[in-house]
Formats: structure tokens, sequence, C-alpha cells
């Protein structure tokens, strides 16, 4: 089902009126008023299971366990690396981001170890703190745990100005409520998530105003009139189009035709977005698209995408193979369940999917014009996962950071040093298997804390700003990732 971009239609039936006198979209203010500086965003794409390092990693040059190294993606001759092969044309603007921690994942588990009957699924932790660097409110009783704060996703929309029709948006694109148990990675605060939906359509509808909110304003309501006057009229328009003989058909479709190319043309040359949604393709592909058009539109400076976990004849494999134990958990050696190659090779074609996925929306965001540069150059996209191998480790996460283009220096593949003590040694990597010590790379949080000044914010910290050893010492998980800057 192809929805008509709204604007257009309005023209196409002399109702442009209504779009000059009342802005571009329901509740939008950008229409009244240019903003003086391109707006700023982010955007959160989360993926579950990890990575299979072997296949996501490039030998850096040089480089050391101490000290952080990088080189330049754009003059590497032999391409990328497997699992980030589909994001070749994009590797000017973007930044594939190796040796990062869930440093508080880890020191959740040494919390864990004091209490009881707390919830330690490492699944459930991974959901509860990847977005929020806090360890997770226990609610008790065998209930699952939540995020122990507000994620960073909510913490930017909460400080932005009312300039857009929403704050944030937040998906899930999960529908099988089996998979998702509970998997919420934003949170309003402490042990309360964010709002979410999983339906593409629903979410459109959303986006455009479709649904009146309670207390709607004037201009709201005369928005709602006028999509009732399309839904008439475009009944009306498939009602009279079969009564037609051939000529009056192709008269009445040339005619159609003809309007909808003079309205594309004007909202060109007037700077509106003019983009259509499809209800078509796999659901992640349908929700990067309506946050292609929510960007685009400035409709929100926010957004949140829960990437669905995905099923092996998604990713082209027999629909009988079981994902979590056949494959996730045999994908890496030193694991809990005897080493596969065939499962390493399923997992990077599962983390392949998303790359392409990912790659695709870049390169959209790097199509559509805006100020002195593109969407992208003035969107900081983050791909990150919720845990850092489908073997549950927690160190050498695997992250992609994207767009924002004067802010961050990208076009580059930068390896953060192992240089830091561990919290524990449970799930931190291959390392800790041989007796030697667990060290991890920066935590998260400082990404978190780069992309709060990236949207302005002069912050040193996000979430947790020390984690605790087994031993009582503890680590410095405050600052920026200050290498990643231009």
């Amino acid at each position: 089902m192809k929805v008509i971009h709204r604007r257009r239609f309005l023209k196409a039936l002399g109702l442009g009126g209504l779009v000059s006198a009342y802005g571009s979209l329901p509740g939008s203010r950008r229409a009244r008023a240019e903003p003086e500086t391109t707006p700023r965003r982010v955007v959160f794409l989360v993926s579950s299971h990890g990575h299979v390092w072997k296949n996501w990693h490039m030998p850096v040059p040089g480089a050391s366990e101490r000290a952080t190294t990088s080189f330049d993606l754009t003059s590497r001759t032999e391409g990328l690396s497997p699992t980030l092969q589909p994001l070749q044309g994009m590797r000017h603007k973007l930044t594939a981001i190796e040796g990062l921690a869930h440093t508080t994942m880890l020191g959740e588990f040494v919390q864990q170890t004091e209490g009881s009957g707390t919830d330690a699924n490492n699944h459930t932790i991974s959901y509860a703190g990847l977005l929020t660097h806090q360890y997770a409110f226990q609610p008790g009783g065998g209930a699952m745990c939540r995020g122990g704060g507000p994620s960073i996703d909510q913490l930017i929309a909460s400080r932005l100005p009312a300039e857009t029709v929403l704050n944030s948006l937040t998906w899930d694109t999960e529908q099988d409520l089996g998979k998702r148990y509970q998997r919420e990675y934003s949170y309003v605060e402490a042990g309360v998530p964010t709002p979410f939906e999983s339906n593409p359509a629903a979410a459109y509808a959303d986006l455009f105003g479709l649904r009146m909110p309670p207390g709607g304003s004037r201009e709201a309501r005369i928005d709602i009139a006028a999509i009732d006057a399309i839904n008439a009229a475009t009944e009306a328009y498939s009602r009279v189009l079969p009564t037609l003989g051939t000529e009056g058909r192709r008269k009445l479709e040339q005619h159609r035709d003809l309007l909808s190319e003079l309205a594309s043309a004007r909202s060109r040359e007037s700077g509106v977005c003019g983009l259509s949604f499809e209800s078509r393709g796999h659901v992640t592909e349908q929700f990067l698209r309506l946050a292609e058009l929510a960007l685009s539109c400035d409709m929100t400076r926010v957004i949140t995408l829960a990437m669905p976990i995905l099923d092996p004849q998604d990713f082209g494999y027999d629909a009988g193979i079981e994902l979590h134990g056949e494959l996730a958990h045999a994908s890496i050696e030193g694991g809990t369940t005897a080493f596969s190659p065939f499962a390493e090779q399923a997992m990077t074609d599962y983390n392949r999917w998303y790359a392409t996925r990912v790659g695709a929306f870049l390169e959209r965001l790097d199509a559509i014009p805006e100020g002195d540069g593109t969407v992208l150059d003035h969107t900081a996209v983050v791909w990150l996962s919720e845990l850092g191998t489908p073997t549950h480790e927690h160190r050498d996460v695997c992250t992609v950071l994207a767009g924002a283009t004067r802010f961050f220096d990208q076009g580059r593949y930068v390896r953060f040093p192992r240089d830091t003590l561990a919290p524990s040694g449970w799930r931190v990597g291959r390392s800790f298997a041989d007796g030697s010590p667990a060290m991890i790379g920066p935590s998260t949080g400082k990404l978190f804390v780069s992309l709060l000044r990236w949207m302005g914010f002069d912050e040193d910290s996000f979430g947790l700003t020390t984690v605790r050893r087994q031993d009582g010492s503890e680590i410095d998980v405050s600052g920026a990732l200050d290498e990643l800057h231009a």
C-alpha cells in the first residue's frame, strides 16, 4: 500500500492554501520560521547478538594494545571486512570503532554476586544497560530488570527546544512478543520504558497526524479535516477510474501524473520534504524509510530503532535452524558451546544483513541536500549491538558511527586499546580464558558523551561515572572519545 504524501496531494487537489497557511505538517514549526542553523540530529540503530569479531575486525597497521590507533578507510584498496563490506560505499562518512566495552554491564555482574532474587539474565541486563549506561533497576520478586535511569536518546530529547512535532521517536521492529521478552532499550527514567511502536503503518499515522491527539489544537484539527478531504477524494478517484473507458482512463491517469510531477517540482523548489512511504519489504526497511522521512521533514531530532532478531531464513539459512543455541552460541571459539565454522559464517551473514540495510539508509540520507551539505552530514547515526559477541562477551563492542561529518573525523577505522582491568572476568573475552588478566577498552558511555557534545551539550559524563571492580577498586567511565572528534 502506497500512502500519498499529504503535501503533494493537497496541492494536486487545489488545497495548497491549507499547507501555506498552516505550516508544513501537523504541529510543525519548521515552515513558520526557518531555523538560523541547520538542525543536528542523532539516530540509534540497535541490533541483537553482537558481532563475530574475527569477521568484523580489520588489522590496524602498527596497532598497539596500549594506544589508540587508526587508519584511513577511504584509501584501503582491499575493501572493508566481511561484516562491514555492505558499508563500503559510505566508508568516507563513517567510522568503524573497535575496542569499546560494556563496562557498566560487567560491573552489573559484580553487583549480582552480592544480591539474591535478581534478574541476572545476560540479555535483559544488556537491554537495560545498553543506552542507559547504568546498573539495571531490579524490581525483585523474579521480575525482569529494567533500565536504571533515562537512556541517552531520551536525555537528549528532553533537552532539545520544542522545534519539532515529536521530541523523539522510539520504534521496536520486533513484532514477535515471544522474541522480545521485554527487550526495551529506551527509558524515560529508572524502570520506566519509553513507549514504542512496532507497526510501521501505525508509526506513519502517528507521524502525519492521522490520529487526533488528546486536546489537539485548532491547527491540528484543520489538518485532520484536510486529511479527511484527501481520503474522500482518493476514494472518489478509485471509484471513478474503473468506470471510464480506455481513453478516459488514459486521460485521467495522465492528468494525475502531470499533477504529481508539478507538485514534486514545486516541493523541490520550496525545499519541503517530498517523500512517500511504502509498506513493502522487511519491517526494518520500512522503519528506516520512516526514519528518513521524519529526519528530512525535521519532525524529530532523535530516533531510536531496535532492529529485529532475525529468523535464519531472513539472511539466507534454513528456517529450521535455531538461531540462539545452534548459531549464536557456537559462532566464537572458546564459548560455552562447541565452536562451529558454519555458525561463525551464519552469524557473520546475520550482521551483514543489518549492515546492508544500514548502508542503504546512510546512502539515502546522504542523497538529501540540506544547508551546506546533506541530511547525513547533520545527523549522527550510531549502529550498536546489545552484546559484544554472540557468545555474550562485553568487550570488543564493535560499533559504527556515521554522519555528523564536521564534528566527527569520519572515513576511519579506530581501534581503542585494552588497557583497563575489567570489573570482573565473566564474559569479557578470549584472553581471560587462558588465565591472563581480563582487559577492556573505554566504556560505551564515553561515546554517548561525545554524542551529547555533538548535540550541543557540554557534558563530561552520562549515566554512571565510575564502575566498581570485584576487588573494590573503581574504573572512571566519564569523559568523551576525543579521538573521534574532528
